[in-house]
C-alpha cells in the first residue's frame, strides 16, 4: 500500500493553483499547506506532496518516465479532470478515451502540468 508520492516542482504557487483545482474532482482534503510545500489526502488514504527541490543544489526538471494516475470514479470525471487541466495551462498528453494497451474499458485522459509532470486520470 502506497503512503504518499511527492512531485517536484519549480513554482509552488502555480503547482497550488493548479493542483487545488484539479484534485477537487479526487476528492482530496490539503492537509498541509506552506509557502514550501503543499499536501493533499485522498479518500483512499494516500497522501500526494507537491514541493520544489528541498536541497537547493540542483534545479527541478520533471521527468519523462514517471507518472501519476489518478483513480476516476467515472468517464465525466476524466473528461473534467482533460478539461480542466487543459484549462489550467497543462499540455496534451493524450486525450480522453479508451486505451486498448490497457484493456478494453480502460478509459483515461493524460496532460503534463505547467512544470512537465505527466499526469493521468483513468476509469476502468
Amino acid at each position: 500500500m502506497i503512503d504518499h508520492l511527492s512531485i517536484g516542482c519549480s513554482d509552488i504557487n502555480r503547482a497550488k493553483d493548479f493542483y487545488k483545482k484539479i484534485f477537487e474532482l479526487f476528492e482530496s482534503k490539503i492537509i498541509h499547506e506552506s509557502s514550501e510545500c503543499i499536501g493533499f489526502k485522498f479518500s483512499s488514504g494516500a497522501a500526494l506532496w507537491i514541493a520544489p527541490p528541498l536541497d537547493n543544489t540542483q534545479s527541478y526538471v520533471a521527468s519523462n518516465s514517471f507518472h501519476l494516475c489518478f483513480r476516476a470514479s467515472s468517464r465525466d470525471v476524466v473528461d473534467k479532470f482533460y478539461n480542466l487541466a487543459i484549462e489550467l495551462g497543462a499540455t496534451c498528453e493524450g486525450g480522453p478515451g479508451i486505451r486498448d494497451v490497457y484493456g478494453p474499458n480502460y478509459y483515461a485522459a493524460y496532460a503534463r502540468d505547467p512544470e512537465g509532470n505527466k499526469i493521468e486520470a483513468a476509469i476502468y
